[in-house]
C-alpha cells in the first residue's frame, strides 16, 4: 500500500535582495488585483539552488501588507522541465537539471513582479530511517499516534522533498498523507520510504506489539516477608486479589502466573517436587492464596516470584523459616 506525504526539514537559505520590484505605471492606476502595488519574494537565495526531487514553499510579502496573496498573485516557472510551481500557493518542485526563472506577479498587473533564478543540480539527496527496526507497543488498536517524520533522516539535513511510504501489510500498519502511522494489528511489516521522482529509498522493519506489564504493586503496608516455623506442614499467604495493582493500565494481558512459581530455597524447604503455587479460592472476593505446599526442614530464607503472564514484570516475595 502506498501513502504520499511530505518530509519538511529546516531550510536554511540566505535572504537575498529581490531581483526586481516594480510599482511603475500601474501604481498610478491603483495597482493590480485587490489594489496591490508591489510584491516581493522573501527568504530565498539568489540564485536558489535545489537538487532534483527537492521541494520548497516560496514566501512573499505584498504592498499594501494588509492585502493577502490568495488569489491576488500568480507564481510561474520559465521552464517546467527544471522546476514546477503551483500557481497560487508557490510550491516549488525541482524536476530536472538546469536553470530557470521563478516569477511571482500581481494578477492583472504582470509588470508588478519579483523574480529569482533557480539552479537545479544532481546534488545527492538521500533519506534513511533512524533504525533498521522500529518497535511500538500499543493497546487498544487501531491507534494513529506515530509520526514517522520523527524517525526519518534526510541528507543533506536542510533538504526538503516529497516522500512516498509503502507498507508491506496494511493490516498491520497504514500511513496517512501527513506521515502518521496507524497501528492496525499486531505483527511485523516492512515499511519503505522513497523520495518521489527519484530512486532514493530506505526500508525498515515495523513491529506492532502488545503492551507488556511493567510493574506489579502489592497493597500498601503489606509486608512481603513471611515467617514459617521449621517443622510446620505449610505456610499460607493470603492476599486480596482486588488489591494487587498491575501497571500500566492498558497492558494487554494483566493476568498473573499461578502455578508453578519460580522458587529458590530447597535447602530450607523439603518435599522437593512441591513448589509454591497460587491457589485461588472458590470466590475471588476471598482473594488469592499463596500456598507453599512443602515442609520447612531448617532455618533460613527462601523466595518465590510473582510474575505477570506476559513475562513483562515480576515481584519477589521472601519466606523466612525460623526455629
Amino acid at each position: 500500500m502506498k501513502y504520499i506525504t511530505k518530509l519538511w526539514t529546516l531550510l536554511a537559505l540566505a535572504v537575498a535582495t529581490p531581483l526586481f520590484f516594480s510599482c511603475g505605471d500601474d501604481d498610478e492606476k491603483g495597482g493590480g488585483s485587490a489594489g496591490l502595488t508591489g510584491v516581493e519574494i522573501q527568504g530565498v537565495a539568489n540564485p536558489l539552488e535545489l537538487a532534483v526531487g527537492e521541494v520548497l514553499v516560496v514566501d512573499i510579502t505584498t504592498a499594501p501588507v494588509n492585502v493577502g496573496k490568495d488569489g491576488n498573485v500568480k507564481f510561474s516557472s520559465s521552464n517546467k522541465k527544471v522546476f514546477t510551481v503551483t500557481e497560487r500557493e508557490g510550491h516549488i518542485k525541482a524536476t530536472g537539471v538546469g536553470e530557470a526563472v521563478l516569477t511571482v506577479s500581481v494578477v492583472g498587473a504582470p509588470d508588478i513582479r519579483s523574480e529569482r533564478r533557480v539552479v537545479v543540480t544532481n546534488r545527492l539527496l538521500d533519506v534513511a530511517w533512524a533504525d533498521t527496526e522500529l518497535v511500538f507497543q500499543r493497546n487498544p488498536l487501531p491507534v494513529a499516534d506515530i509520526n514517522l517524520n520523527e524517525y526519518l533522516r534526510a541528507t543533506p539535513e536542510e533538504a526538503a522533498f516529497d516522500v512516498v511510504f509503502e507498507t508491506q501489510y496494511d493490516t498491520i500498519a497504514a500511513v496517512d498523507t501527513n506521515g502518521i502511522l496507524t497501528a492496525v494489528g499486531y505483527g511485523e511489516t516492512d515499511l519503505t520510504v522513497r523520495i518521489e521522482g527519484t530512486n532514493f529509498s530506505a526500508t525498515t522493519r515495523i513491529k506492532i506489539e502488545p503492551v507488556l506489564v511493567e510493574r506489579i504493586v502489592l497493597p500498601a503496608g503489606w509486608d512481603p516477608v513471611f515467617r514459617a516455623t521449621a517443622g510446620a506442614s505449610f505456610q499460607t499467604i493470603t492476599l486480596p486479589l482486588e488489591e494487587i495493582i498491575v501497571l500500566p493500565e492498558n497492558a494487554n494481558n494483566k493476568a498473573l502466573i499461578t502455578t508453578p512459581l519460580p522458587w529458590s530455597g530447597d535447602d530450607i524447604w523439603t518435599n522437593g517436587n512441591q513448589t509454591p503455587r497460587i491457589a485461588q479460592t472458590g470466590f475471588t472476593s476471598f482473594g488469592l492464596r499463596f500456598q507453599i505446599a512443602a515442609k520447612p526442614k531448617g532455618v533460613g530464607t527462601a523466595t518465590f516470584t510473582l510474575q505477570s503472564q506476559d513475562g513483562g514484570a515480576q515481584k519477589e516475595i521472601t519466606v523466612i523459616s525460623t526455629e
